[in-house]
């Protein structure tokens, strides 16, 4: 067995490890609280395809499994339309008139994509929404804030804008800056509401292997605040509620780090380890 073997064995094993800690493990007597870097990077738990149904619960990001992105071999065109999505990871959410509908994700040399394909709703005014917080960090607050962000696209015109948030409930503000970092499309018909984006991750300062929360809403389905999404259908203002994500590569299990301890259910001090061990190469 080479050292290079062993070394990825261990450094696997620790990963396992911290996150029995982080769930349900003894509490440690030393807190290894370590700053985070600049630019989070973080490995995270293997993920497969999940199914949220509609709920008055609401859903702590924690809770969630962690959402592998794929990466694939061609990029799909931005047409409203998920037809180029079968390489992608595929997540289900209760949508209108109690059906499903169905969020597509995978990623091509930096570039983030997402599908929604939503039942077809009946409110003009209708839209939907990607939500990213790039620095997984929504668990130290409640309110989305001025690092988190909302991609809209209209469904009926297609139209597209951009905001981050405030820090109070439904506290988006309108920010034209970010337009030129991402592309969108949508479209409606008898059996569809579509909506698609096309995001430069890297502009977002979202990396491989890095975590970041990740929403998709279907907003107004029928009236003014009917909404739908993944993974929940109300909390699209707190960041701690959405899907932990990341851009998925071999690469994430192949780590470099050192032991630390962390108290159980400290997913901040988590976060901010392995934030400053994978950062650091």
């Amino acid at each position: 067995m080479t050292g290079h073997t062993v070394r990825s064995i261990f450094r696997i094993t620790l990963l396992v490890l911290l996150l029995v800690l982080l769930v349900g493990g003894p509490a440690s007597t030393v807190d290894a609280r370590l700053p985070a870097s600049d630019r989070p990077w973080i490995p995270a738990a293997s993920t497969l395809e999940q199914s949220v149904a509609r709920s008055g619960t609401q859903l702590q990001a924690s809770d969630l499994d962690t959402l592998d992105i794929p990466q694939v071999q061609a990029s799909p065109v931005v047409d409203a339309s998920c037809s180029e999505y079968g390489s992608a990871v595929a997540v289900t959410f209760m949508d209108g008139n109690d059906k499903l509908g169905t969020v597509f994700a995978m990623y091509f040399q930096g570039i983030l994509y997402v599908c929604m394909q939503a039942q077809p709703g009946t409110f003009a005014d209708r839209f939907a929404r990607l939500y990213l917080d790039p620095q997984a960090d929504g668990s130290s607050y409640t309110f989305a804030n001025q690092t988190d962000y909302a991609l809209q696209v209209d469904i009926q015109e297609g139209s597209r804008s951009s905001y981050h948030g405030t820090g109070v409930p439904d506290g988006w503000t309108l920010d034209p800056s970010l337009d030129d970092l991402w592309n969108g499309a949508a479209a409606s018909n008898e059996t569809a509401d579509i909506a698609e984006w096309e995001v430069n991750a890297g502009r977002f300062f979202i990396d491989p292997c890095s975590l970041f929360g990740m929403a998709v809403y279907h907003h107004w389905f029928a009236r003014v605040d009917n909404d739908y999404g993944m993974p929940s259908n109300q909390w699209f203002d707190q960041p701690h509620t959405w899907q932990l994500s990341r851009l998925y590569s071999p690469a994430c299990y192949d780590l470099p780090g050192r032991i630390a301890y962390v108290f159980r259910h400290d997913l901040p001090s988590a976060v901010s380890f392995y934030n400053l061990m994978v950062g650091a190469g």
